[in-house]
């Protein structure tokens, strides 16, 4: 039976990663029967009380379970990677500690995961996402961007609900370099890169959890997803990836 390990990235997440991982359980035990389960959180040092909730919360899993704590604040980039580098599964997936994304599509994800060498990524609608035209005008901007500089295109490069094998995620993230907002777009990058099959899953029915660590400075960070798409665009010509 292949095993399949589900990575959360919880930056002061007290309040929501309980519900996140009661609902989980029953989930991957009522609907995932054909893998083993490993549950790996990710608690970076912050300002509430996520790690023992964490490990708290623990006894609601019959599988294997990891606490990563990877050390003080730095990006949800190195968040993700070091959960990833941790796990043992066959496939891997990383998702947001909030459940924007509705567990139901986990099988779809893995079912996007069909070949050895293959990645497998959410995409939401982000018009019925931005409720202002800046942030719409913002979102399409960056989008053109990296598509111009790195050359990678898609319509939602930043959906928190990715999906890796175990050979992809070794090829990926063992090149990452990038911490920040832009991680998502070089993961994609690395993928392209290597041949890795990338498979997109609509993801619909997306909520807008509220209570995140997300700060809405649109200038902000757009300058500096635009100086991590120039470090991409570096790695690209050093030949990095």
């Amino acid at each position: 039976m292949e095993k399949l390990s589900i990575v959360i990235p919880a930056l002061n997440e007290e309040l929501r990663l309980p519900g996140t991982l009661k609902e989980l359980s029953v989930y991957l035990e009522d609907n995932i029967k054909d893998y083993e389960h490993e549950i790996i959180v990710v608690v970076p040092i912050g300002t509430d009380n996520t790690l023992e909730i964490a490990k708290e919360y623990k006894e609601v899993f019959d599988c294997e379970y990891q606490i990563v704590e990877p050390g003080p604040k730095l990006g949800k980039g190195r968040d993700v990677r070091s959960g990833v580098m941790s796990a043992t599964g066959d496939k891997i997936i990383f998702m947001d500690a909030d459940l924007a994304t509705p567990l139901h599509h986990v099988s779809q994800l893995l079912r996007g995961l069909s070949d050895e060498k293959s990645m497998a990524i959410g995409s939401r609608n982000l018009n019925a996402m931005h409720t202002s035209r800046l942030r719409s005008l913002v979102s399409r901007l960056g989008n053109l961007a990296s598509k111009l500089l790195v050359g990678v295109y898609y319509e939602d490069t930043q959906c928190g609900f990715k999906g890796f094998t175990k050979e992809s995620a070794e090829i990926i993230f063992n090149k990452q370099t990038i911490t920040g907002w832009a991680f998502d777009i070089e993961l994609l990058t690395i993928a392209k890169r290597n041949n890795i099959n990338i498979s997109v899953i609509p993801i619909h029915d997306w909520i807008d959890v509220p209570g995140g660590n997300i700060t809405d400075n649109v200038l902000s960070s757009s300058i500096n997803t635009l100086r991590e798409l120039l470090k991409i665009r570096f790695n690209i010509i050093r030949g990095k990836y």
